[in-house]
């Protein structure tokens, strides 16, 4: 996979399928740069092509998900070989549209910090808390 193959779109079903079925994604078990190279040799992924528009979309969030440094922005590069951070970037999501729900205290305002029943001694030493 070093040269630029004319990799066709069932090789590239193939080769994600691969990339997909195993236990972990590294590049130095499978040609990762390289298969995403040829992916953007190809071109854009025809919208008809389902299977391998589902297939790459998996492999991409395998390489979102993974904890490897270079493989999310790997994963960008399929994405936008398949046209979804257009499709992401241009509808908002819902959750950004409404407002968040408050849990618990206000953060503006200052919260009592510690608990009185630690550190009596020195605070009572200190004249913090009165003695008992």
């Amino acid at each position: 996979m070093r040269r630029k193959l004319p990799l066709a779109s069932d090789h590239l079903l193939k080769l994600s399928e691969w990339i997909a079925s195993a236990e972990t994604q590294s590049d130095w078990s499978h040609p990762l740069k390289a298969f995403v190279k040829a992916i953007e040799a190809h071109g854009e992924i025809d919208t008809k092509d389902t299977a391998l528009r589902l297939s790459l979309s998996d492999v991409a969030r395998l390489f979102r998900n993974s904890h490897s440094k270079d493989l999310p922005k790997l994963a960008h590069q399929i994405e936008v070989v398949l046209g979804a951070t257009a499709v992401v970037a241009a509808a908002p999501s819902a959750q950004a549209q409404t407002p968040r729900q408050s849990s618990g205290t206000d953060p503006t305002q200052p919260a009592p910090a510690g608990s009185p029943h630690v550190l009596v001694r020195l605070k009572q030493f200190l004249g913090i808390v009165p003695d008992d």
